[in-house]
């Protein structure tokens, strides 16, 4: 019979995996993070990762993640870092409820608390953390979250917005994280009513926000890739190949991992945690996207680079390149971004005759139901796989491999 628990100065492999069947839980002094054992392996995981967080006494137990597949012992010091802190920045009760939420400030804490701890580092995490901070707290902080609404914010946030040239887009970004903060506190149950309910971009002006526009068009493919072969490293001139191969957002991109790659089934398997629709995503790998991921993989093993991701961090490449800086490092080479060679494809095959609910649905992976797009994929992946192909041989003929080799 395995004992309760061991307390551990530092969690390690060697102690998780040596520990396991010995003892139900391993824990480690100082974080709070403690492995709970499977009885049985679960695909490849030995246990979950959690986190005790404790205020007045009282223990909240919050999963960071499964060990060793989903998260790694580095990651769940720093989410259990992020936990700690938001508990004591947002006056959490010792339950890790929350009892004052009086002023505008104090919800948008609330609300970034909580986007920090189910979005970690993520870009999303980032972007609210820098409306709320810089924006949403200055101008509307210190009044009454019940006194706030279309005036207050029109008179303190729109307008000094707008005063400040911000584009339209960012304003209407700054209104929709200002109406999900509200959106949780009243399903929280903190406030009775929704001061601001239905508020959106409309009421404040007869504009609308465009789509943003794509700027490279199909007859400059030729030259981008030749641009980008004369000026960028081989990791970045195959960040910018593999963006224009299968149209996957930046961060997809730096996520992608060697393993993800199946080059007997032929699919490149995107994780649902690393897609923005939280949605898994399935992409056939064609007989010259193969052809490329090997021809990457030798160059980047000349360097002996033999880590898990395809465009691993310069300074530690256990982990995988920062995607703003990998934003950086593709606008430095093109004078186009990661978002117009995402868009590149659609215009092509939109051009070409090719099914426009393709490129739509499978390609772009835009938001849907998984029981949807399960059965899209299983009866439209022959003619996806079809339509990848001709686009990956018109980038072959626009000199993809030359760009690859630095030619």
């Amino acid at each position: 019979m395995t004992q309760q628990t061991l307390s551990v100065k530092k969690l390690s492999k060697k102690a998780l995996e040596s520990n396991q069947g010995k003892y139900f839980r391993v824990a480690e002094r100082g974080t709070g993070i403690t492995i709970q054992y499977f009885k049985r392996p679960i695909k490849g995981n030995i246990g979950t990762l959690y986190v005790v967080a404790r205020h007045g006494g009282q223990p909240k137990w919050q999963v960071l993640g499964r060990w060793p597949n989903a998260i790694t012992l580095s990651e769940a010091r720093e989410k259990a870092a992020r936990i700690h802190t938001v508990a004591e920045t947002i006056n959490l009760s010792p339950q890790l409820a929350v009892y004052e939420c009086n002023t505008c400030g104090q919800l948008l804490d609330l609300y970034l608390g909580n986007v920090l701890i189910e979005n970690g580092t993520s870009s999303r995490a980032s972007n609210t953390r820098t409306i709320i901070n810089v924006h949403l707290k200055p101008a509307l902080g210190e009044i009454d979250a019940r006194a706030i609404n279309k005036q207050v914010i029109h008179k303190h946030l729109y307008s000094q917005m707008q005063a400040k040239h911000y584009k339209l887009s960012y304003i209407n970004k700054a209104l929709m994280v200002l109406a999900a903060a509200y959106r949780f506190a009243r399903n929280l149950g903190l406030l009775d009513d929704n001061p601001i309910e239905g508020m959106g971009l409309s009421q404040f002006s007869g504009l609308s926000v465009e789509p943003k526009a794509m700027q490279i068009e199909t007859y400059e493919i030729k030259e981008t890739l030749a641009l980008i072969a004369s000026k960028a490293n081989i990791k970045t001139r195959m960040m910018c190949i593999l963006m224009l191969l299968f149209a996957t957002r930046i961060k997809e991109t730096t996520l992608a991992r060697w393993e993800q790659f199946d080059m007997d089934v032929e699919q490149w398997v995107i994780r649902t945690e690393d897609t923005k629709t939280q949605s898994r995503h399935v992409l056939p790998l064609t007989d010259i996207a193969i052809q490329v991921l090997k021809a990457y993989k030798h160059l980047r093993r000349q360097t002996n680079n033999r880590g898990q991701y395809l465009f691993p961090a310069a300074r530690n490449p256990r982990n995988p390149i920062n995607p703003s800086y990998a934003c950086q490092l593709v606008s430095e080479c093109s004078p186009f971004s990661g978002h117009d060679f995402r868009k590149v494809a659609r215009s092509w095959w939109s051009q070409n005759k090719h099914d426009h609910f393709i490129g739509e649905t499978l390609l772009l992976n835009h938001k849907q139901g998984e029981l949807e797009k399960t059965y899209i994929q299983g009866a439209l992946m022959s003619s996806f796989r079809d339509s990848l192909s001709a686009w990956h041989a018109h980038l072959i003929q626009c000199g993809l491999m030359d760009c690859l080799h630095g030619k």
